[in-house]
């Protein structure tokens, strides 16, 4: 459920509006999307937060993919989005970021061996994607292909 959360999200919405240069054009703005999507997605296939009996290895499987979500907000933070996706974008941007966060916290959590905790930011992580759902759902409304990840 919470990887679901986090790449429907990403997947859904990748576009920031911190790039300079000229602004993106739908289909290539629809394309970074896509492919910023497919790589978290490639990225969470090997995650499973089911695994309590070794901590350890949620925890490595954990950082690994907080490493991909904090590349890929970077990468949403230097696009140049079309001007009618700004206000959608930068609230995906910022959860992309939040998400980095509560998964450092979960990481951490693994490693205490303290499954309270992790759970406690795995739910985190599902509060915080509402925000940048409705955000994903804005760029659906505009027309913006966001394909399947971006159904939930």
């Amino acid at each position: 459920m919470v990887l679901g959360v986090v790449i429907a999200i990403a997947a859904a919405g990748c576009g920031g509006g911190g790039g300079g240069g000229a602004r993106l054009s739908k289909s290539e703005y629809e394309q970074k999307m896509s492919s910023i999507g497919k790589d978290l997605q490639a990225a969470s296939s090997g995650i499973d937060l089911t695994n309590t009996k070794d901590l350890d290895k949620v925890a490595d499987e954990v950082a690994a993919f907080r490493t991909r979500l904090e590349k890929a907000a970077g990468e949403v933070d230097d696009l140049n989005p079309p001007e009618n996706t700004e206000e959608e974008t930068g609230k995906i941007a910022d959860a992309l970021h939040a998400f980095a966060d509560e998964f450092g916290k979960m990481e951490e959590a693994a490693r205490k061996g303290d499954l309270a905790e992790l759970q406690k930011s795995q739910q985190a992580v599902i509060t915080e994607g509402a925000e940048a759902q409705k955000a994903a759902e804005g760029l659906k409304d505009k027309g913006y292909n966001i394909g399947d990840l971006g159904s939930g």
